[in-house]
């Protein structure tokens, strides 16, 4: 039976781009780039409840937002053949977006 990874409370699920391409158009792989990354948000948590209203605070973000994130203290989890970060809000530092 295969299990679908879901991300909880307040967390987001994100798979890191294979190769980031830099702006001279050169590929670097992914696990090269050591400080940040770069990735898709594969699974967001409902959100998490505000201690002093007990109101659902919902997430900032959304599955398939493209996301930069830092690369450094946060959880890894492998699922399958897939490694994917657990990620807060404070970890994602920009969206990507098309111009």
């Amino acid at each position: 039976m295969a299990e679908k990874l879901v991300a909880y409370d307040s967390k987001y699920l994100v798979v890191e781009d294979d190769t980031t391409m830099t702006k001279g158009g050169l590929h670097v792989p992914g696990e090269l780039m050591t400080v940040h990354g770069y990735g898709k948000i594969v699974s967001a948590g409902k959100g998490r409840v505000n201690e002093f209203t007990g109101g659902l605070i919902k997430p900032r973000l959304s599955v398939g937002d493209r996301v930069c994130f830092i690369k450094h203290s946060q959880m890894i989890i492998d699922h399958g053949d897939v490694k994917h970060f657990v990620l807060t809000d404070h970890e994602i530092v920009a969206t990507l977006e098309d111009e």
